[in-house]
């Protein structure tokens, strides 16, 4: 079977690689230098390294599937398959080691659209999505970095650290947005126009109050120029909390969608504050948050086993407590349980006898003789 594309037609790489045919023949003989022609057991590949390599590009860079691009090469669609599989992992970006004095990299944040809900999870973008952080060299334009992806709810000043992006970047000039305060990035400064710092506080205040519609329609009446758009960007601005070490906690599981989907929230017993929302209702997931907050005295859970089974393996030191609500629901549902199997040892009381009804004298009349 003749195959149509080919990498002995130069006008065939740009199009589907975005590389010269200079930068082609560059990165075919790092692959040959990685050891990808090398001479293995079995079958041979029935395409010479170069058009292995160029069908590799086209799939990534293409949303050809592997029944339609494996025509074009003159293979089969498992020959192609197998030929992804091969030079896949060779052909993807490793971070860049070491990086020159005067290099400056720039560093954002992207939601990527992923099935796995392992991974992923409801961004402002996308109903399931991870975030990747993403660094570039600020001269050449080209990736250098790519972190380890990410909760697309997780906030990028988070993701930075977490993903692994800023222990590969190390202590290079790396510039960011507003999104990331705090992290010790260059940020270059954005003029505000009229908002002062003042006008700023007000309107992150009315915000967090009450958000939305709402909050635009209050700070129009306080002669605020603004709308609901403005004061969520405001409450997205303001820094998390910092929450001190807990001492008592409460766990219980949410419905992040009901009959479907349940995570694990943990609110200070003392602060009443959210200290974290965990994906899931296990121990698996429960555990390893609460051997990373050692100071815990006080669990307030519920009676499930998932939440039983994470104190006493992650937090032996702490004392389980039932919460209020379920211990009174427990009552009561251990009452009607035995009041409804001893119905028949109540008692009918009798029916109650209809009293008279009392006689009324007329005021007019009393004492007054009667003639006859």
């Amino acid at each position: 079977m003749a195959g149509v594309i080919t990498a002995s037609e130069p006008s065939w790489i740009a199009p589907f690689t975005g590389l010269g045919p200079r930068q082609f023949g560059k990165l075919v003989t790092v692959l040959r230098r990685e050891g990808a022609d090398a001479v293995r057991k079995g079958r041979p590949w029935s395409l010479p390294l170069e058009d292995r390599a160029l069908l590799v590009a086209a799939y990534w860079r293409t949303n050809l599937t592997l029944h339609q691009l494996a025509p074009l090469f003159g293979v089969s669609k498992s020959a192609a398959d197998r030929t992804i599989d091969h030079l896949g992992p060779m052909l993807a970006l490793q971070p860049r080691r070491r990086f020159a004095k005067d290099t400056v990299l720039i560093v954002d944040g992207t939601l990527v659209p992923t099935r796995d809900h392992t991974i992923a999870e409801r961004s402002k973008n996308y109903r399931y999505s991870t975030n990747h952080q993403v660094v570039i060299d600020a001269d050449t334009r080209l990736v250098v970095v790519v972190g380890q992806p990410l909760a697309g709810n997780r906030n990028d000043c988070k993701a930075w650290e977490e993903s692994g992006a800023k222990a590969a970047v190390g202590k290079t000039t790396t510039i960011a947005d507003g999104g990331y305060p705090g992290t010790g990035l260059v940020i270059p400064h954005r003029r505000h126009g009229r908002v002062t710092e003042r006008l700023r506080q007000a309107m992150g205040a009315i915000g967090l109050a009450l958000v939305g519609r709402a909050g635009a329609h209050l700070a129009q009446l306080m002669g605020i120029a603004t709308n609901r758009t403005t004061l969520l960007r405001r409450v997205m601005d303001l820094p998390d909390p910092t929450a001190p070490e807990p001492r008592a906690v409460g766990v219980d599981d949410f419905a992040l969608r009901r009959g479907h989907v349940y995570g694990t929230v943990v609110i200070d017993a003392e602060t009443h504050q959210v200290l974290d929302l965990l994906p899931e209702r296990d121990a698996a997931t429960l555990g390893p948050w609460l051997k990373a907050h050692p100071g815990i005295k006080v669990i307030c859970r519920d009676r499930a086993g998932a939440y039983a089974e994470a104190a006493a393996t992650a937090a032996p030191q702490a004392l389980e407590v039932a919460d209020r609500f379920h211990f009174w629901q427990n009552i009561t549902t251990a009452v009607e349980k035995t009041v409804a199997a001893h119905r028949s040892c109540l008692r009918e009381l009798p029916a109650a006898s209809p009293e008279s009804e009392p006689e009324w004298e007329t005021p007019g009349h009393r004492g007054v003789p009667h003639h006859a």
